[in-house]
């Protein structure tokens, strides 16, 4: 379960890594042909970590509800996302 525990945190930091530099305009600009964008990728991929590691095994979410439904499986974005989010 550690190595489990480490590969998430080692997979959020290179992904965080990867979108420090990039402005709030880049995160949420939606591509030609795209439904979504990186703002949105990364809240999903947060959700869905904790529907699987948390919901599934009867747990509380450690994070909050409106983000469950801001990027679940079938959301898209609503609105720009600020660069305090």
């Amino acid at each position: 379960m550690e190595k489990i525990i480490e590969l998430i945190k080692a997979s959020r930091t290179k992904l965080l890594s990867l979108v420090e530099e990039l402005t709030t305009e880049e995160m949420n600009y939606i591509p030609t042909g795209f439904k979504n964008n990186l703002a949105w990728q990364i809240g999903h991929l947060v959700v869905s970590q904790q529907i699987l590691c948390y919901k599934l095994a009867g747990q509380p979410f450690v994070i909050e509800d409106e983000l469950i439904d801001l990027y679940k499986n079938g959301s898209k974005p609503e609105r720009d996302f600020s660069a305090a989010e």
